[in-house]
Protein backbone atom coordinates (compact mmCIF):
# COMPACT_ATOMS: atom_id res chain seq x y z
CA UNK A 1 0.00 0.00 0.00
CA UNK A 2 1.08 3.56 -0.82
CA UNK A 3 2.30 5.78 2.11
CA UNK A 4 2.16 9.07 0.63
CA UNK A 5 -0.80 11.31 1.79
CA UNK A 6 -3.25 10.62 -0.53
CA UNK A 7 -6.24 10.85 1.75
CA UNK A 8 -7.06 14.76 2.45
CA UNK A 9 -10.58 15.02 2.93
CA UNK A 10 -10.65 18.32 4.57
CA UNK A 11 -8.54 20.04 2.12
CA UNK A 12 -10.46 23.17 0.26
CA UNK A 13 -10.12 21.52 -3.14
CA UNK A 14 -10.94 18.31 -2.69
CA UNK A 15 -13.91 19.04 -0.57
CA UNK A 16 -14.79 21.05 -3.84
CA UNK A 17 -14.48 18.37 -6.12
CA UNK A 18 -13.15 15.10 -4.39
CA UNK A 19 -13.56 12.80 -7.21
CA UNK A 20 -10.20 13.27 -8.48
CA UNK A 21 -9.03 12.31 -5.25
CA UNK A 22 -10.93 9.07 -5.08
CA UNK A 23 -9.64 8.38 -8.60
CA UNK A 24 -5.63 8.52 -8.03
CA UNK A 25 -6.92 6.55 -4.57
CA UNK A 26 -8.84 4.01 -6.40
CA UNK A 27 -5.68 3.72 -8.75
CA UNK A 28 -2.60 3.59 -6.85
CA UNK A 29 -4.09 2.63 -3.41
CA UNK A 30 -7.52 1.30 -3.15
CA UNK A 31 -7.39 0.04 -0.07
CA UNK A 32 -5.83 2.76 1.73
CA UNK A 33 -3.87 3.07 5.58
CA UNK A 34 -4.47 6.82 6.20
CA UNK A 35 -2.16 9.26 8.42
CA UNK A 36 -4.92 8.86 10.89
CA UNK A 37 -4.71 5.05 10.67
CA UNK A 38 -8.22 3.67 8.96
CA UNK A 39 -8.15 2.07 5.87
CA UNK A 40 -9.96 3.85 3.32
CA UNK A 41 -11.52 2.01 0.47
CA UNK A 42 -12.68 3.08 -2.92
CA UNK A 43 -12.79 0.05 -5.58
CA UNK A 44 -16.84 -0.81 -5.79
CA UNK A 45 -16.04 -4.66 -5.73
CA UNK A 46 -14.14 -4.25 -1.91
CA UNK A 47 -16.87 -1.42 -0.82
CA UNK A 48 -20.06 -3.98 -1.45
CA UNK A 49 -18.15 -6.98 0.11
CA UNK A 50 -17.68 -5.09 3.30
CA UNK A 51 -21.54 -3.78 3.13
CA UNK A 52 -22.85 -7.41 2.77
CA UNK A 53 -20.38 -8.85 5.27
CA UNK A 54 -22.48 -8.22 8.50
CA UNK A 55 -20.28 -10.89 10.40
CA UNK A 56 -17.11 -9.75 9.62
CA UNK A 57 -17.51 -5.98 9.63
CA UNK A 58 -19.92 -4.69 11.95
CA UNK A 59 -21.81 -0.91 12.01
CA UNK A 60 -21.28 1.60 14.76
CA UNK A 61 -17.78 2.86 14.74
CA UNK A 62 -19.04 6.91 15.10
CA UNK A 63 -20.87 5.45 18.40
CA UNK A 64 -17.77 3.72 19.70
CA UNK A 65 -15.91 6.44 19.15
CA UNK A 66 -18.37 9.16 20.90
CA UNK A 67 -18.91 6.77 23.57
CA UNK A 68 -14.95 6.69 24.13
CA UNK A 69 -14.74 10.59 23.77
CA UNK A 70 -17.34 10.74 26.61
CA UNK A 71 -16.38 8.35 28.87
CA UNK A 72 -12.80 9.85 28.90
CA UNK A 73 -14.52 13.26 28.99
CA UNK A 74 -16.40 11.89 32.04
CA UNK A 75 -12.95 10.74 33.83
CA UNK A 76 -11.96 14.42 33.26
CA UNK A 77 -15.40 16.08 35.30
CA UNK A 78 -17.39 16.60 32.55
CA UNK A 79 -20.68 15.01 31.71
CA UNK A 80 -21.97 14.39 28.06
CA UNK A 81 -24.01 11.45 28.24
CA UNK A 82 -26.88 12.90 26.72
CA UNK A 83 -24.56 12.69 23.49
CA UNK A 84 -24.90 8.59 23.91
CA UNK A 85 -28.32 8.20 24.72
CA UNK A 86 -29.31 10.20 22.00
CA UNK A 87 -27.22 7.64 19.55
CA UNK A 88 -28.02 4.56 21.36
CA UNK A 89 -30.55 3.49 19.06
CA UNK A 90 -29.10 4.99 15.81
CA UNK A 91 -30.26 2.26 13.14
CA UNK A 92 -27.39 2.59 10.74
CA UNK A 93 -24.57 2.14 13.83
CA UNK A 94 -27.06 -0.94 14.71
CA UNK A 95 -25.97 -4.73 13.76
CA UNK A 96 -27.95 -7.83 13.05
CA UNK A 97 -30.20 -8.89 14.56
CA UNK A 98 -31.15 -5.44 16.04
CA UNK A 99 -30.65 -3.98 13.11
CA UNK A 100 -32.80 -6.33 11.60
CA UNK A 101 -35.60 -6.00 13.99
CA UNK A 102 -35.81 -2.45 14.51
CA UNK A 103 -35.81 -2.34 10.43
CA UNK A 104 -38.73 -4.23 9.70
CA UNK A 105 -40.75 -2.78 12.83
CA UNK A 106 -40.52 0.91 11.19
CA UNK A 107 -40.79 -0.63 7.65
CA UNK A 108 -43.98 -1.84 8.83
CA UNK A 109 -45.25 1.14 10.26
CA UNK A 110 -43.78 3.22 7.25
CA UNK A 111 -46.98 4.01 4.60
CA UNK A 112 -45.33 5.35 1.59
CA UNK A 113 -49.02 6.18 0.06
CA UNK A 114 -49.32 9.07 3.22
CA UNK A 115 -45.61 9.91 3.06
CA UNK A 116 -46.35 10.50 -0.88
CA UNK A 117 -49.33 12.91 0.15
CA UNK A 118 -47.20 14.85 2.97
CA UNK A 119 -44.37 15.31 0.71
CA UNK A 120 -46.73 16.79 -2.01
CA UNK A 121 -48.46 18.95 0.14
CA UNK A 122 -45.11 20.25 1.81
CA UNK A 123 -44.20 21.12 -1.63
CA UNK A 124 -46.96 22.80 -2.86
CA UNK A 125 -46.77 25.03 0.52
CA UNK A 126 -43.24 25.67 -0.24
CA UNK A 127 -43.82 26.50 -3.48
CA UNK A 128 -46.31 28.80 -2.98
CA UNK A 129 -43.90 30.85 -0.01
CA UNK A 130 -41.27 31.11 -2.40
CA UNK A 131 -42.69 33.37 -4.71
CA UNK A 132 -40.47 33.86 -8.35
CA UNK A 133 -37.53 33.47 -7.39
CA UNK A 134 -35.75 31.70 -4.13
CA UNK A 135 -32.85 30.17 -3.00
CA UNK A 136 -33.02 26.56 -3.73
CA UNK A 137 -31.24 24.94 -0.91
CA UNK A 138 -32.45 27.53 1.79
CA UNK A 139 -35.70 28.40 0.95
CA UNK A 140 -37.10 24.82 -0.09
CA UNK A 141 -34.53 22.09 0.39
CA UNK A 142 -33.61 22.67 3.72
CA UNK A 143 -37.34 23.12 5.27
CA UNK A 144 -38.89 20.02 3.31
CA UNK A 145 -37.46 17.24 5.19
CA UNK A 146 -37.92 18.78 8.59
CA UNK A 147 -41.89 19.74 7.41
CA UNK A 148 -41.81 16.47 6.15
CA UNK A 149 -40.68 14.10 9.02
CA UNK A 150 -42.99 16.64 11.91
CA UNK A 151 -46.09 15.75 9.89
CA UNK A 152 -44.74 12.04 9.56
CA UNK A 153 -44.30 11.71 12.93
CA UNK A 154 -47.45 13.98 14.11
CA UNK A 155 -45.72 16.57 15.80
CA UNK A 156 -46.83 20.28 15.72
CA UNK A 157 -46.67 22.16 12.33
CA UNK A 158 -45.61 24.76 14.26
CA UNK A 159 -42.58 23.47 15.74
CA UNK A 160 -40.54 22.33 12.66
CA UNK A 161 -38.18 25.04 12.66
CA UNK A 162 -37.09 24.31 16.41
CA UNK A 163 -37.42 21.04 15.43
CA UNK A 164 -34.55 21.50 12.62
CA UNK A 165 -32.39 23.74 14.64
CA UNK A 166 -32.25 20.61 17.17
CA UNK A 167 -31.80 17.70 14.59
CA UNK A 168 -29.03 20.06 12.94
CA UNK A 169 -27.15 19.86 15.91
CA UNK A 170 -27.60 16.35 16.65
CA UNK A 171 -26.77 15.35 12.88
CA UNK A 172 -23.18 16.74 14.08
CA UNK A 173 -22.24 13.14 16.08
CA UNK A 174 -22.10 11.23 12.48
CA UNK A 175 -19.61 13.95 11.56
CA UNK A 176 -16.14 11.57 10.57
CA UNK A 177 -14.34 13.80 13.76
CA UNK A 178 -15.71 15.43 16.07
CA UNK A 179 -13.97 18.11 18.82
CA UNK A 180 -15.03 19.22 22.24
CA UNK A 181 -16.57 21.82 20.90
CA UNK A 182 -18.73 20.05 18.53
CA UNK A 183 -19.66 17.80 21.62
CA UNK A 184 -20.47 20.58 24.06
CA UNK A 185 -23.11 21.87 20.93
CA UNK A 186 -24.25 18.10 20.20
CA UNK A 187 -24.81 17.63 23.89
CA UNK A 188 -27.08 21.10 24.29
CA UNK A 189 -29.09 19.84 21.35
CA UNK A 190 -29.57 16.75 22.40
CA UNK A 191 -30.77 17.25 25.79
CA UNK A 192 -33.49 20.00 24.20
CA UNK A 193 -34.01 17.25 21.58
CA UNK A 194 -34.80 14.54 24.42
CA UNK A 195 -36.74 17.09 26.74
CA UNK A 196 -39.33 17.85 23.72
CA UNK A 197 -39.49 14.05 22.59
CA UNK A 198 -40.36 13.19 26.23
CA UNK A 199 -43.19 15.05 26.40
CA UNK A 200 -43.81 14.33 23.32
CA UNK A 201 -44.29 10.56 24.06
CA UNK A 202 -46.29 11.16 27.19
CA UNK A 203 -48.84 13.07 25.20
CA UNK A 204 -48.83 9.87 22.19
CA UNK A 205 -48.75 7.76 24.99
CA UNK A 206 -52.22 9.13 26.24
CA UNK A 207 -53.40 9.93 23.01
CA UNK A 208 -52.25 7.47 19.99
CA UNK A 209 -53.03 8.09 16.49
CA UNK A 210 -51.93 7.40 13.68
CA UNK A 211 -48.45 8.91 12.94
CA UNK A 212 -45.34 7.50 12.48
CA UNK A 213 -44.32 7.27 16.76
CA UNK A 214 -47.66 5.84 17.39
CA UNK A 215 -47.07 3.03 14.70
CA UNK A 216 -44.02 1.70 16.18
CA UNK A 217 -45.27 1.56 19.86
CA UNK A 218 -48.25 -0.30 18.37
CA UNK A 219 -45.21 -2.72 16.58
CA UNK A 220 -43.45 -2.91 19.46
CA UNK A 221 -46.54 -3.55 21.40
CA UNK A 222 -48.21 -6.82 19.01
CA UNK A 223 -44.98 -8.16 18.39
CA UNK A 224 -44.63 -8.21 22.62
CA UNK A 225 -40.90 -6.65 22.79
CA UNK A 226 -39.86 -4.85 24.62
CA UNK A 227 -38.84 -1.09 24.13
CA UNK A 228 -37.45 0.81 26.85
CA UNK A 229 -38.10 4.87 26.63
CA UNK A 230 -34.21 5.51 26.00
CA UNK A 231 -35.21 3.92 23.13
CA UNK A 232 -37.92 5.16 21.77
CA UNK A 233 -36.22 8.96 22.38
CA UNK A 234 -33.03 7.58 19.82
CA UNK A 235 -35.23 5.82 17.55
CA UNK A 236 -37.41 9.16 16.89
CA UNK A 237 -34.13 11.30 16.73
CA UNK A 238 -32.68 8.80 14.61
CA UNK A 239 -35.47 8.53 12.30
CA UNK A 240 -36.37 12.76 12.20
CA UNK A 241 -32.50 13.38 11.37
CA UNK A 242 -32.08 10.53 8.93
CA UNK A 243 -33.60 12.30 5.71
CA UNK A 244 -32.60 16.04 6.09
CA UNK A 245 -29.01 16.13 4.97
CA UNK A 246 -29.35 14.12 2.25
CA UNK A 247 -32.60 15.34 1.45
CA UNK A 248 -30.78 18.77 1.01
CA UNK A 249 -27.73 17.28 -0.62
CA UNK A 250 -29.76 15.24 -3.20
CA UNK A 251 -31.79 18.62 -3.98
CA UNK A 252 -28.99 21.04 -4.18
CA UNK A 253 -26.69 18.61 -5.94
CA UNK A 254 -29.33 17.48 -8.22
CA UNK A 255 -30.21 20.64 -9.35
CA UNK A 256 -26.45 21.56 -9.79
CA UNK A 257 -25.75 18.61 -11.83
CA UNK A 258 -28.66 19.16 -14.44
CA UNK A 259 -27.46 22.44 -14.74
CA UNK A 260 -24.18 21.72 -15.94
CA UNK A 261 -25.43 18.85 -17.87
CA UNK A 262 -27.40 20.80 -20.31
CA UNK A 263 -28.15 17.65 -22.72
CA UNK A 264 -29.57 15.48 -19.94
CA UNK A 265 -31.39 18.65 -18.34
CA UNK A 266 -33.09 18.47 -21.44
CA UNK A 267 -33.78 15.13 -21.99
CA UNK A 268 -36.00 14.73 -18.48
CA UNK A 269 -37.85 18.03 -19.33
CA UNK A 270 -38.91 16.73 -22.69
CA UNK A 271 -39.84 12.93 -21.12
CA UNK A 272 -41.00 13.50 -17.11
CA UNK A 273 -41.29 9.50 -17.26
CA UNK A 274 -37.50 9.54 -16.65
CA UNK A 275 -38.01 11.24 -13.21
CA UNK A 276 -37.54 8.03 -11.36
CA UNK A 277 -34.10 6.52 -13.24
CA UNK A 278 -32.90 10.48 -13.21
CA UNK A 279 -33.46 10.59 -9.26
CA UNK A 280 -31.67 7.03 -9.01
CA UNK A 281 -28.73 8.89 -10.85
CA UNK A 282 -28.05 11.38 -9.47
CA UNK A 283 -28.07 9.28 -6.30
CA UNK A 284 -25.41 7.54 -7.82
CA UNK A 285 -23.46 10.34 -10.00
CA UNK A 286 -22.99 12.84 -6.38
CA UNK A 287 -23.90 11.05 -3.56
CA UNK A 288 -25.92 12.86 -0.86
CA UNK A 289 -23.88 10.39 1.59
CA UNK A 290 -19.78 9.86 0.51
CA UNK A 291 -18.30 8.18 3.36
CA UNK A 292 -19.35 5.73 5.80
CA UNK A 293 -17.81 3.72 8.42
CA UNK A 294 -17.24 -0.21 9.14
CA UNK A 295 -15.21 -1.79 12.08
CA UNK A 296 -13.37 -5.91 11.53
CA UNK A 297 -14.63 -8.24 13.87
CA UNK A 298 -11.84 -10.22 13.15
CA UNK A 299 -8.26 -10.95 11.78
CA UNK A 300 -8.73 -11.17 8.28
CA UNK A 301 -7.59 -9.96 4.48
CA UNK A 302 -9.83 -7.97 2.09
CA UNK A 303 -7.73 -8.48 -1.47
CA UNK A 304 -4.48 -9.27 -0.28
CA UNK A 305 -4.79 -6.56 2.39
CA UNK A 306 -4.32 -7.55 5.94
CA UNK A 307 -6.91 -6.11 8.03
CA UNK A 308 -6.88 -6.50 11.90
CA UNK A 309 -8.95 -7.03 14.34
CA UNK A 310 -10.84 -3.84 15.46
CA UNK A 311 -9.47 -1.92 12.49
CA UNK A 312 -11.72 1.13 11.52
CA UNK A 313 -12.83 0.76 7.54
CA UNK A 314 -13.68 4.24 6.08
CA UNK A 315 -15.74 3.47 2.61
CA UNK A 316 -16.07 6.17 -0.12
CA UNK A 317 -19.58 5.57 -1.62
CA UNK A 318 -18.61 8.73 -4.09
CA UNK A 319 -15.97 6.83 -5.10
CA UNK A 320 -17.31 3.71 -5.57
CA UNK A 321 -20.38 5.19 -7.45
CA UNK A 322 -17.85 6.67 -9.60
CA UNK A 323 -16.13 4.00 -11.56
CA UNK A 324 -14.68 5.13 -14.52
CA UNK A 325 -13.32 2.11 -16.36
CA UNK A 326 -16.80 0.52 -16.14
CA UNK A 327 -17.93 3.89 -18.04
CA UNK A 328 -20.38 4.88 -14.93
CA UNK A 329 -18.15 8.55 -14.08
CA UNK A 330 -20.83 10.16 -16.63
CA UNK A 331 -24.61 11.33 -15.92
CA UNK A 332 -27.39 9.21 -18.29
CA UNK A 333 -30.62 9.73 -16.81
CA UNK A 334 -31.83 7.04 -19.45
CA UNK A 335 -30.09 4.14 -18.35
CA UNK A 336 -32.01 1.66 -15.79
CA UNK A 337 -28.88 -0.93 -16.07
CA UNK A 338 -26.47 1.67 -14.38
CA UNK A 339 -28.80 2.54 -11.89
CA UNK A 340 -28.83 -0.80 -10.84
CA UNK A 341 -25.15 -0.98 -9.72
CA UNK A 342 -25.95 2.28 -6.73
CA UNK A 343 -24.73 1.26 -3.60
CA UNK A 344 -27.02 1.21 -0.87
CA UNK A 345 -27.34 4.78 0.70
CA UNK A 346 -27.24 5.46 4.57
CA UNK A 347 -29.12 6.46 6.33
CA UNK A 348 -31.64 4.18 4.42
CA UNK A 349 -34.30 6.51 5.23
CA UNK A 350 -34.55 9.10 2.48
CA UNK A 351 -38.04 10.89 1.57
CA UNK A 352 -37.93 10.34 -2.74
CA UNK A 353 -35.03 8.10 -3.17
CA UNK A 354 -36.14 4.47 -1.25
CA UNK A 355 -35.45 2.69 -4.40
CA UNK A 356 -32.17 3.98 -4.37
CA UNK A 357 -31.00 2.31 -1.39
CA UNK A 358 -32.63 -1.12 -2.30
CA UNK A 359 -31.41 -1.30 -5.73
CA UNK A 360 -28.12 -3.32 -4.60
CA UNK A 361 -28.46 -6.39 -6.83
CA UNK A 362 -25.84 -5.34 -9.25
CA UNK A 363 -23.26 -7.63 -10.59
CA UNK A 364 -20.10 -5.78 -11.72
CA UNK A 365 -16.91 -6.36 -11.11
CA UNK A 366 -14.63 -3.36 -11.38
Amino acid sequence: MATSRLWDPFADHHRANPYLMYERLRVESPIHRSQSGDLVLTRYADIRNVLQNTEDFRAGNRKEWIERQVTYLHNKGEDFKAVTDAMNSFIVMMNPPEHTQLRAIIMEAWDDHDVDLIIKSNIDELLLSCGKSFDLVKDFAEPLPVMTMTRIMGMPHKDYNFLKQVATGVLRSLDMYTSFKDLVKIDAASKQFMEYLNRYLDYREANPSTDLVSKIVRQYQQKNIPVSRKQMLSICIFLFMAGEETTVNLIGSGLYTLLNHPQQHSALVSDPALLDNAVDEALRYESPVQLVGRIASRDLELNGVAIKKEDTLTLSLGAANRIRKCLLNQINLTSIEMQSTTLPLVPAFTFAWDRGWQRNSGSWRC
